[in-house]
């Protein structure tokens, strides 16, 4: 009788430490049903608690769609790329996601569940997206206009009720030429740290231009600062110096890019970001020079192979 009782209780409980290349698993869970495919992966359970590691393995640029529901409890989800553990969502009980987020190269990808104690009722699902609508223009859609401020506090609710003493700083990145990405954190009196920058979410320029709404502060209180996303493989007009430029060419070069920026997410007139999408393309005779200390390191070979090529069809 006894060994019967125990085995009825491993088939529906179970416990697990699994590992997943750099990360491990470790769980309890009952009803637990999961899969992971070389594109997509998948956990649905009617109890979880701990870590749930999947490894997927991207052929592309793009980033990471996903669906998740629960119907009690707390989890974040997390993805690495280049070795570099970013926040991708939270979930709490009673929630439903549908959306995408984050960025993808080449490369093994990992998505790592973790839970904040005892998880009830979910169902995850993650995919590689690539391309579709991960590098179109990022305008007012149909998406951006029906999203209500109470829709945005849910998607960023870092972004919201910051501390306005020191001012905003809204930081801007991109990951193509029209892929122009935002995040906002407090005004400070020092230089953020590169995990502070790392964890940013990016929000399209219609999203962040509602919710810095959102503050009553002066225009002139909120510092835009360009950013090199060391996670992207695209270098901005920003970054890049023509060959012998003057200092104060530079300089004005910069601030135009600050003001169209700025533009896009004060301008009542800029309808739409394709309108104010600063010229890209290969600059004759230049070389970059520019990128912030520090920086360039945090690219993996393939990328920095990527850069070198660039830069030798600049010169």
């Amino acid at each position: 009788m006894k060994k019967t009782i125990t085995l009825l209780i491993l088939t529906i409980l179970l416990l697990s430490i699994c590992a997943c290349g750099k990360y491990g698993s470790k769980y309890k869970a009952v009803g637990f049903v999961h899969s992971n495919e070389s594109t997509s992966a998948s956990m649905s359970f009617s109890s979880f608690e701990g870590i749930m590691v999947f490894k997927l393995k991207s052929a592309n640029e793009g980033d990471i769609k996903f669906h998740a529901k629960m119907e009690s409890g707390s989890a974040t989800v997390y993805y690495d790329v280049y070795g570099n553990k970013l926040k991708l969502f939270s979930i709490n009980g009673g929630e439903e996601l549908n959306s995408h987020e984050g960025y993808v190269d080449s490369g093994t990808v990992y998505v790592i569940v973790e839970t904040e104690g005892k998880c009830k009722n979910g169902d995850f699902r993650f995919d590689l997206n690539y391309g579709g609508d991960m590098f179109i223009d990022q305008s007012d859609t149909k998406d951006d206009a029906w999203r209500s401020e109470t829709d945005l506090r849910k998607k960023f609710p870092e972004y919201y009720d910051l501390s306005t003493f020191k001012g905003l700083e809204v930081y801007v990145w991109q990951m193509a030429p029209e892929s122009y990405s935002f995040g906002v954190m407090a005004g400070t009196n020092r230089e953020k740290t590169l995990e502070e920058l790392w964890n940013l979410k990016g929000a399209t320029a219609v999203e962040m231009r509602d919710i810095l709404s959102s503050y009553d502060i002066p225009q002139e209180d909120i510092a835009i600062i360009p950013w090199q996303n060391p996670i992207s493989s695209y270098i901005g007009e920003y970054w890049i110096r023509e060959k012998n430029e003057a200092p104060e060419v530079t300089a004005k070069r910069e601030q135009e890019y600050i003001e169209r920026i700025r533009s896009l997410l004060f301008d009542s007139d800029a309808e739409t970001e394709g309108a104010l999408l600063l010229k890209e393309g290969a600059i004759k005779n230049a070389s970059i020079t520019s990128l912030p200390e520090g920086y360039a390191y945090s690219f993996d070979g393939e990328a920095a192979e990527r850069i070198t090529d660039y830069i030798s069809e600049l010169n």
